[in-house]
């Protein structure tokens, strides 16, 4: 008979940890359901994939059993910031940025820039890669769980020993992990930066606010771009489920389910 565990333990020796209880993070209904999302969305580059009644039922009952359904929820309905409100309101400031860099840049005669041109540089070009940077780590943080979960289903079938790759994977979802918050702590720190040297009153279209756990993100007026504070980067287990439920409303919509989406606006109790 397979030995189940075996992986497991090899995981837990590398890495010191208990994989059993802390590698299959998130659980193991949100991993089936990233799975059957992406088993039928992977490969269309942003198409949307012919409405299938049935599967998105059957996906509807997957993400309603998962512990990030609350989530969801809240996430799908405005209450916590999504990456439209995030990132939704940036082209504005960025053109904004990118005329005064310009205009900069043409008063420096020649020689190094001066700091004013090297600290607006610094900012645009971290703000308009942002958002690619974020949705990026999100996307390979769902794909290492999904690998994950793809190992274990093998591993369980008895039909070869994948330790080692099981091993690798769980390195590679925790490194996942780590870079989606340091993507987004980038984004947190260069905002406050910015705030702090006074952009705000300096460009008409420089409007962010700092988003906290138990405030409600609709009530943040709709031009500004919100932000994590840093005290929710802290929270590794709220930035995971926000990643995950990130990615459910992204499937869901290249499954052409935005009725769904919508609908939980209100289910909000």
């Amino acid at each position: 008979m397979p030995d189940k565990m075996k992986p497991y333990r090899a995981a837990k020796e590398e890495t010191g940890t208990d994989s059993a209880e802390q590698a299959f993070v998130p659980t193991a209904a949100e991993e089936n359901v990233l799975l059957a999302m992406h088993s039928r969305t992977d490969g269309r580059r942003g198409e949307k994939v012919p409405r299938d009644n049935a599967l998105l039922g059957m996906l509807h009952d997957g993400v309603e059993s998962c512990e990030c359904y609350p989530l969801f929820k809240k996430y799908a309905s405005g209450e916590i910031p999504s990456l439209e409100r995030m990132f939704g309101n940036m082209q504005p400031l960025l053109d904004e940025l990118k005329r005064s860099v310009d205009a900069e840049a043409a008063r420096v005669a020649q020689g190094e820039p001066d700091d004013i041109l090297k600290e607006e540089k610094s900012i645009y070009g971290l703000l308009a890669g942002r958002e690619q940077q974020v949705r990026g780590a999100i996307q390979r943080y769902v794909t290492s769980v999904i690998r994950f979960k793809n190992l274990q289903r093998i591993s369980a079938g008895g039909a070869r020993d994948v330790s080692e790759q099981f091993v690798e994977a769980d390195h590679a979802r925790r490194r996942a992990h780590e870079t989606l918050i340091e993507a987004l702590r980038v984004y947190t720190a260069q905002v406050k930066l910015a705030l702090e040297n006074g952009y705000a009153d300096s460009y008409k279209h420089f409007n962010f606010e700092f988003w906290r756990p138990g405030t409600d993100a609709r009530d943040a007026s709709t031009k500004n771009s919100l932000v994590f504070a840093p005290e929710v980067l802290g929270n590794r287990d709220f930035i995971r489920d926000w990643a995950i439920v990130a990615d459910f409303v992204n499937q869901l919509q290249v499954l052409g389910d935005e009725e769904y989406i919508n609908s939980m606006r209100d289910r909000l109790s």
